[in-house]
């Protein structure tokens, strides 16, 4: 028996119109239990935000981006954002700082959600470490290939040719570089008056984690044919002295043939 029934035959008087008891009868409710429960979820069903639509209002969108931007987990500040970082990094392998600083922004900007940002940073960062311990393990085989090749299993040969950073040792592609920018005008010298090259530090042959000019063996092979046959003695290939710089704003050059 529907409720409004069983309220009017408990002698339960009811000061509703006809039109709001035929609303009630069409939802069948069986009794007074069911029509409470169903009366208090559509009150909730009311207060949930709705999807805006063409008529809403600039400030209905807003709260509802408001809704809409807490379920999804986006956060109400770019500080509320926390990359989590890979427990360890590769040796020589600094963590890209920069990427997750300029990804926390970006994120922010287009309200993507944390958890969302948090898997592309972490898919990012694992390829980041793969790439370069895949990088590491190429070098250090091409490095044993050399040894074994080209410097007839001698470490102490590929030191020769290749240098220790380490150790301040400067190899034969080393000084090749560095005669060579002298002749180009890319030389130039430290506050201790030590000559460097711009060429090496373009190339960045002495970065960490990989070791001096041991990433460009074909590099390697050509500079140490050059300095062996050409400047070894201090002179271009068409005999001329090379020259140095001898200090900053000194305007004066010296002769190139000895590398301290």
């Amino acid at each position: 028996m529907p409720v409004l029934e069983q309220l009017e035959d408990a002698g339960l008087e009811l000061s509703i119109s006809d039109d709001d008891k035929g609303v009630l009868n069409q939802l069948n409710y069986q009794d007074i239990n069911a029509l409470l429960s169903g009366t208090a979820n559509k009150e909730r069903m009311l207060k949930q935000p709705r999807l805006p639509d063409e008529k809403a209002t600039d400030e209905e969108k807003a709260k509802f981006a408001v809704h809409l931007n807490k379920y999804l987990g986006v956060p109400e500040t770019v500080d509320g954002y926390k990359i989590e970082r890979p427990k360890e990094m590769p040796e020589g392998m600094a963590y890209d700082e920069d990427f997750e600083r300029e990804v926390v922004k970006l994120a922010y900007a287009k309200k993507i959600p944390s958890a969302l940002i948090n898997d592309l940073a972490n898919f990012y960062n694992s390829w980041q470490i793969k790439n370069y311990t895949d990088y590491k393990k190429k070098v250090q085989n091409d490095i044993a290939e050399f040894i074994r090749d080209e410097c007839a299993g001698s470490k102490e040969r590929f030191t020769e040719i290749v240098g220790d950073p380490d150790q301040k040792i400067t190899g034969k592609t080393t000084k090749a570089l560095l005669m060579l920018s002298a002749v180009c005008g890319l030389d130039y010298k430290d506050q201790q008056g030590k000559p460097q090259s711009r060429l090496i530090d373009c190339l960045e042959l002495h970065r960490n984690g990989v070791g001096a000019l041991g990433d460009k063996l074909p590099l390697v092979k050509v500079l140490a044919y050059i300095y062996d046959n050409f400047l070894a003695e201090g002179k271009t290939a068409a005999g001329e002295a090379l020259m140095q710089t001898a200090g900053p704003g000194e305007g004066r050059k010296e002769p190139y043939s000895e590398m301290k």
